[in-house]
């Protein structure tokens, strides 16, 4: 899919369930959270980063409601997602999940590409 502005669609968040905000924020406060050293572990596919890039963007206004979830990008016919996750106290996340459980979070930064133009 190709995206030649970013007027061509409009981007659905998601608002997690009780039991997934759990998860999420017990994900962050756990030995998922990797330190931003270890941002090069993220493999998002190039298609993916322009997607990824007005995701953020989305999420970071303070119009966006804490505990928004939206999925970005993925591999392995989605076995594999990315996804943006404001939580409760509104910082934003990257959430890595497998099959649906959260193998790892990490926060975003400028070292990783697809956020690398919009993040100084």
């Amino acid at each position: 899919m190709s995206y030649e502005t970013e007027t061509e669609f409009s981007l659905e968040f998601n608002q997690l369930s009780d039991a997934n905000i759990l998860i999420a924020e017990q994900a962050i406060k756990s030995d998922k959270l990797c330190p931003i050293e270890n941002n090069h572990m993220l493999s998002i596919s190039f298609k993916d980063y322009y997607l990824a890039e007005l995701a953020y963007k989305e999420m970071i206004k303070d119009t966006r409601q804490n505990t928004s979830y939206f999925i970005f990008g993925g591999n392995s016919y989605g076995m594999q997602a990315f996804g943006f996750y404001k939580s409760i106290d509104g910082k934003i996340y990257i959430i890595d999940s497998w099959m649906g459980n959260i193998q790892r979070v990490f926060i975003p930064d400028k070292n990783i590409d697809c956020l690398k133009h919009i993040i100084t």
